[in-house]
């Protein structure tokens, strides 16, 4: 199935695609996502190729719902080089592959060959039945049926199954198969193990808790991933999809975790809607501390949503960045040209964890300001100063100091201040040097006795009072909250 919006690249994959060469005999065109979901009602395609950027729904959209569903279809993007930020996320997370516009043909076709050989490489498993077979959607179940039954296989009379995914640095086999519980396990690469359990009539469902402790044994950082359980074996692809999701929670963590599917919920969407509200005061009329403070608590409010998962949150970060862009039209183009912003909002896409995700997003604030808005906002010795702090707020400051590189007085800077921000220049510095710190607590590399020399305040008590004082918490009782 093809989606496209444009009529062009339809008919032009149509014509030049060699589908035959590649044993493709139907190929079906849809001019947006949502005429597609209604094809898939009826005939659901073997794989897609769609863009990104496509009217009433994207193409990254569609792809989260058709996951969401437990739907494995093999998810080609075309797109665009501005769409790099979402299709980072969505390769890690189940999208196939993508080619860039304008297309090259045999690059298009050897990521449809490979995909095809995937395909078939599937459908040609041998008889014997694997945890990775067992769950796949191009299983036949009455084969797996007999075959489990002539082998006397437990699976065969259970009465609830779970898929898990283990992802774990460490060998997850031995923790698996001294368990206790019936399964079947496979490995699917060197850092994820995926098994199949089941209740069996009459006995308690698998005890996941005693499982992870045993995981944890092994490697601290083990995440477990489990799907809802379900009666039937021809539902176990769903499942798959359900635990591959699950074990993505730990995406929203700096330590390891046992993470039960929950289906979405749209709950993140409606908390960035009220972050927003309080952000847009802030670049007109604020600084871009109080904008990262605020961005800083989707750390907390996201991480206890369970039906969230990372390809979703990278995309309503997106449309963050691209909210922000259409309150300042003034500055919209300058800001999408800007390639060192560019370059930091690629860090949120290709974030290992949430906490990077955001302190990638509070860069490219810090820049909007240092870049764009001050420039236009103040005169030329008030955006300096701003920018000469933002850039050396962990050396040791001074009024004096910062007056001598502005070619300013000191009154004069001290009076700049107040009048432009309602603060003076010590309470300023003060304020940016909390901010900081708050991100670098957030940061589980960075020792707790490091983090008031690295941004500029080198005595450890009169920090942690300073911290406490704007915070309401110890520099510890912040990281503890946070990182728990």
């Amino acid at each position: 199935m093809i989606i496209d919006d444009e009529w062009q690249t339809r008919e032009g994959l149509v014509q030049w695609v060699p589908w035959d060469r590649l044993g493709i005999d139907r190929v079906q065109c849809m001019e947006n996502a949502l005429q597609a979901l209604d094809a898939m009602k009826e005939d659901m395609p073997d794989m897609i190729i769609s863009d990104v950027r496509m009217p009433h729904m994207t193409g990254v959209e569609l792809l989260i719902r058709l996951r969401n569903e437990g739907n494995m279809v093999p998810f080609l993007f075309i797109s665009g080089y501005a769409d790099k930020e979402y299709l980072m996320a969505a390769i890690r997370y189940q999208a196939s592959d993508y080619v860039e516009k304008p297309i090259d043909m045999q690059e298009l076709t050897q990521a449809l060959e490979k995909t095809v050989s995937q395909l078939k490489a599937a459908r040609n498993t041998d008889a014997e039945v694997t945890a990775i077979r067992l769950t796949s959607a191009d299983t036949r179940y009455d084969e797996v049926d007999s075959f489990l039954q002539a082998t006397g296989h437990s699976f065969s009379q259970a009465e609830n199954y779970w898929v898990c995914m283990v992802r774990s640095r460490q060998q997850a086999e031995d923790a698996v198969r001294t368990w206790g519980w019936p399964h079947m396990a496979e490995r699917l690469d060197e850092e994820n193990l995926l098994f199949v359990t089941c209740q069996m009539s009459g006995d308690a469902p698998p005890d996941f808790a005693s499982l992870y402790e045993a995981l944890l044994i092994q490697d601290g950082m083990a995440i477990l991933g489990i799907s809802c359980p379900c009666t039937r074996p021809q539902e176990l692809s769903k499942r798959r999809a359900q635990a591959t999701l699950a074990i993505q929670r730990g995406w929203f963590f700096d330590q390891g975790g046992c993470f039960c599917y929950a289906p979405p919920d749209g709950y993140a969407r409606s908390v960035l809607d009220k972050l927003m509200e309080r952000i847009r005061p802030g670049l007109s009329a604020q600084t871009s501390q109080t904008v990262t403070a605020h961005l800083l608590t989707l750390q907390e409010q996201w991480r206890s949503i369970p039906g969230l998962y990372p390809l979703e949150a990278v995309s309503l970060l997106s449309s963050l960045r691209e909210q922000i862009l259409q309150w300042l039209p003034a500055h919209q183009e300058q800001i999408k040209g800007d390639e060192v912003m560019a370059e930091v909002w690629k860090e949120v896409a290709e974030a290992g964890r949430f906490r990077e995700a955001l302190l990638a997003v509070n860069r490219w604030v810090d820049l909007l300001f240092q870049r764009h808005l001050n420039r236009h906002r103040y005169g030329v010795a008030m955006t300096k100063a701003l920018e000469y702090v933002d850039n050396h707020y962990a050396e040791n400051l001074s009024v004096e100091l910062l007056a001598k590189e502005c070619f300013i007085s000191s009154s004069h800077l001290s009076h700049l201040f107040r009048s432009s921000l309602n603060t003076s220049v010590k309470q300023y510095i003060n304020d940016l040097r909390i901010e900081r710190a708050k991100a670098l607590l957030l940061d589980s590399k960075v020792r707790l006795y490091e983090v008031g020399s690295r941004v500029g305040i080198a005595d450890a008590s009169y920090f942690s009072k300073l911290f406490r004082k704007a915070t309401g918490a110890t520099p510890s009782e912040y990281r503890a909250k946070y990182l728990k």
